[in-house]
């Protein structure tokens, strides 16, 4: 699960000092790239320009944030935080002021997207005793349970429809339903870990992560689960793709340069390239 796998990060590494030089944070998060890296200590959330360069902080507290996702209109970043003892769903500004932690509870919840309108957010909560998907308003309200069942629902992706893993069948597959939490279908039906799915912006197609070939793999098919192709065929873990705005490429964390770094590929697979490329682990981005 995607909280599970950047936690684990997070207790594996050791601090890693400061790497590269930190740029003046933007009032847009449009069309730079949103990550979590520990490079300052703990993990923040980071951007970059889609080369890799103008790299900017945007949090600094003491706890780790990571899985930032920017808003429809470029203004607000929604982003995992435990400061507060657990994980939580907070909101900032896409320069990295005015943070407010929209979950204000005690449950774990993390891993929001936006609804395509910028009104609401679909986020993964334990509240009830096992994950399921959740839909709030960006102010934290007219929070709603999309999914009910027993077992563990998780790692929304927000489109028209918004595509989630879920391991109700035994393993984890991919599933799409509707902003009602209706029609509810299952897409992937493989015996290996299905996961972290990530929705194409013109919502022709879905990435997501497969276990399937070894550690992990980026994979993409048609939204109806046809046409499973797999994009990344390195020995070590490639995972948490996320299609550029365009669709015509796709970022992704890797480990096959000894440690987690963000990169990216042609939406076939072609020229991947490191962006990140230092001793930090730098994972799980987002696109807008």
């Amino acid at each position: 699960m995607r909280r599970l796998f950047v936690a684990t990060l997070a207790i594996a590494m050791l601090v890693i000092p400061a790497m590269g030089t930190a740029h003046a944070a933007s009032a847009s998060c449009a069309g730079v790239i949103l990550f979590g890296s520990n490079r300052s200590g703990n993990f923040d959330v980071w951007s970059m320009t889609p080369d890799g360069q103008n790299l900017a902080q945007l949090t600094t507290d003491p706890g780790n944030d990571t899985q930032p996702k920017c808003s429809p209109d470029g203004t607000s970043i929604a982003f995992r935080s435990d400061r507060t003892g657990t994980d939580q769903v907070w909101l900032m500004k896409a320069d990295g002021s005015s943070q407010k932690n929209l979950s204000s509870n005690t449950h774990s919840e993390g891993g929001a997207c936006w609804k395509p309108d910028g009104t609401a957010l679909a986020f993964r909560s334990n509240k009830g005793g096992n994950d399921n998907i959740w839909y709030m308003n960006t102010r934290g309200g007219h929070r709603v349970k999309l999914t009910i069942d027993p077992a563990a629902d998780h790692a929304p992706a927000c489109g028209t429809n918004i595509a989630f893993a879920s391991n109700r069948g035994g393993n984890y597959d991919i599933w799409t339903m509707n902003w009602f939490g209706t029609a509810q279908t299952q897409v992937t039906t493989s015996t290996a870990l299905d996961d972290e799915p990530a929705w194409s912006n013109d919502g022709t197609k879905i990435a997501f992560r497969s276990n399937r070939t070894g550690l992990g793999d980026v994979y993409s098919m048609d939204t109806n689960g046809a046409n499973q192709t797999r994009l990344t065929t390195d020995a070590n873990t490639d995972a948490t793709p996320f299609y550029s705005p365009d669709d015509s490429q796709i970022t992704f964390s890797t480990t096959r340069d000894g440690n987690y770094e963000i990169y990216v590929m042609d939406a076939n697979g072609a020229n991947q390239t490191n962006l990140t490329n230092n001793s930090a682990v730098d994972a799980v981005s987002s696109w807008r």
